[in-house]
């Protein structure tokens, strides 16, 4: 049996990563400082931070690196846009949480590291309405200011500065992965992301129906399940350099309410824009073709609101 470390496994990513392995057959030692959140139903979960199970890991039999085939690292400071924009010290942890996992993986020596970045590593001065770019891997900035521009707020910095330490581990012979999810999206995402939030008031039929910010903004949507596979697939390939996982479709906020509405039977009035709420950047839709390479998308973003309203 193969085994994996899976740090914020009671998160959105890490339940779903969890849920995979385990019914691909790995061990899994999930770690978070949550457990209500598993799906699972299961409490065996390490309900500890991540920073102090890195500090730490000795006290554990199967934390070492010869018993540990593949780490996913999950854990960090989310929230959606209202954390972001509104309380980006809170960045600060994940900052810890990056430089624990490595300095633990170069003492412990797993298998493969995965980091999970973000597409908020890319500039904001490349997402706007009047470009239209498709965001490729080597138009990230590189770390410690170098480069095209500022990444998406401080959570930007935290995940170009974890991607830096990524690439120094490698220098010292660790295999890591790193990926770079856009907008992903499941029906058992936190309301705190458009998703969910849009499935919550189609449901409840709201009207008006708020959408933050400029309902024309755009993004690019994959969901959970691809998110998943796709860096697993990766992974596989031992790939040594970021890959975006995304579609390459944009979708207006506005349309990706409207289409959720549809499916819920609701037609509302008003597609309203709450402008006292934080709002991202204008355009933000990757490249795909890296990713292509390894892994093709299987949910679209139709199936994946029918999901949503059925599963």
């Amino acid at each position: 049996m193969k085994n994996a470390l899976i740090t914020g496994s009671s998160g959105f990513l890490g339940r779903h990563f969890r849920k995979k392995l385990e019914d691909d057959g790995w061990g899994v030692t999930p770690v978070d400082i949550y457990h209500k959140a598993n799906p699972m139903k299961r409490i065996d979960t390490r309900l500890m931070d991540a920073r102090d199970f890195f500090r730490y890991y000795n006290k554990y039999d199967d934390s070492g690196g010869n018993n540990v085939d593949l780490v996913i690292h999950c854990a960090a400071v989310v929230g959606g846009r209202q954390v972001t924009s509104n309380e980006p010290l809170r960045q600060a942890v994940n900052l810890e949480l990056d430089a624990a996992l490595f300095q633990w993986a170069l003492r412990a020596r797993p298998g493969r590291v995965v980091y999970i970045s973000s597409s908020a590593v890319y500039p904001w001065n490349l997402q706007r309405f009047s470009s239209k770019l498709r965001l490729q891997e080597v138009m990230a900035p590189m770390p410690l200011g170098k480069g095209l521009g500022r990444p998406d707020a401080l959570y930007g910095h935290a995940k170009l500065n974890g991607e830096y330490l990524a690439r120094l581990a490698q220098a010292e012979e660790l295999q890591v992965t790193v990926v770079r999810p856009f907008s992903g999206y499941g029906a058992d995402q936190s309301e705190d992301y458009p998703f969910p939030a849009f499935v919550r008031r189609a449901r409840a039929s709201a009207d008006p129906f708020d959408v933050w910010g400029d309902p024309m903004q755009v993004r690019d949507f994959i969901h959970v399940d691809d998110i998943v596979d796709g860096t697993l697939a990766v992974a596989e390939s031992c790939f040594a350099h970021p890959v975006n996982l995304c579609t390459g479709r944009p979708t207006e906020l506005g349309a990706l309410a409207r289409m959720i509405c549809k499916e819920a039977g609701h037609q509302p009035g008003w597609i309203r824009t709450v402008k006292d709420k934080p709002m991202g950047v204008e355009w933000r839709v990757g490249d795909p073709a890296q990713m292509l390479e390894f892994y093709i998308p299987k949910v679209s973003l139709e199936e994946g609101i029918r999901r949503a309203f059925t599963d």
